[in-house]
């Protein structure tokens, strides 16, 4: 019977973190597929910065070959803003 309550812990567990990390993973999708397909989306999360520096950090990433539309780059800007602004 433990074994069986720890199977279901486990999956339980397991399904909580999955989920929360799709929840993460949907609100900065447009962050997570094109600047995380060079580097760490880590690099990005671990640092607040001012709006005149993500506008000059996105810049030079699109200088290095990064591809935006007008509207995921809105989408870009909105998430930095929103949540990884240096105050």
């Amino acid at each position: 019977m433990s074994r069986c309550r720890l199977v279901s812990f486990c999956l339980v567990f397991v399904s909580f973190f999955t989920f929360a990390g799709c929840a993460d993973y949907e609100r900065n999708k447009v962050i997570e597929e094109h600047c995380g397909s060079c580097h760490s989306t880590d690099r990005i999360y671990e640092k607040k910065r001012t709006k005149a520096e993500w506008k000059k950090l996105v810049h030079g990433m699109k200088i290095r070959g990064l591809k935006l539309t007008k509207e995921e780059e809105k989408r870009v800007f909105e998430e930095l803003f929103q949540n990884y602004l240096k105050k």
